[in-house]
């Protein structure tokens, strides 16, 4: 098999596997957001930075408490952001989903869910675009 065949199968195959990661953040979080009906006011109660070793950028994640469906509840957020967003004792909107009050959505997240889609999609079809130019050429 001729090398520029195999390139342009790799990079249409990653192509793929990103826009389909892509797609997977977006359905996540999108029936995150449909399920999380429920609204209570939480405190945001710590958070944590992380530096990371590859291009020593910061990133912050939080830990939110509140009270709902009679007792209260301890959750850390499920994304991380490059810029903070929140400080301790800030209070915040949070979205919960009836019965199962510790899967939370948060508004204010929202941008990191569809930064991360985009970019995932956008890596993924420009590596299927240069795959399929491959294939094509030869």
């Amino acid at each position: 098999m001729d090398a520029a065949l195999i390139v342009g199968f790799v990079f249409l195959s990653i192509g793929v596997i990103f826009i389909l990661s892509g797609l997977f953040v977006y359905q996540f979080y999108g029936k995150r957001r449909k399920m999380a009906t429920a609204v209570t006011t939480a405190t945001v109660t710590d958070l944590s930075g992380h530096i990371s070793s590859l291009n020593h950028t910061r990133t912050w994640s939080y830990f939110y408490e509140y009270y709902a469906e009679g007792s209260m509840h301890k959750v850390s957020s499920s994304l991380s952001s490059s810029r903070k967003l929140f400080n301790v004792g800030d209070t915040v909107e949070l979205y919960y989903v009836p019965g199962e009050p510790e899967k939370i959505y948060l508004e204010r997240e929202s941008g990191i869910e569809r930064f991360l889609t985009a970019i995932f999609c956008g890596l993924g079809g420009l590596m299927a675009v240069i795959g399929l130019a491959v294939l094509l050429a030869f």
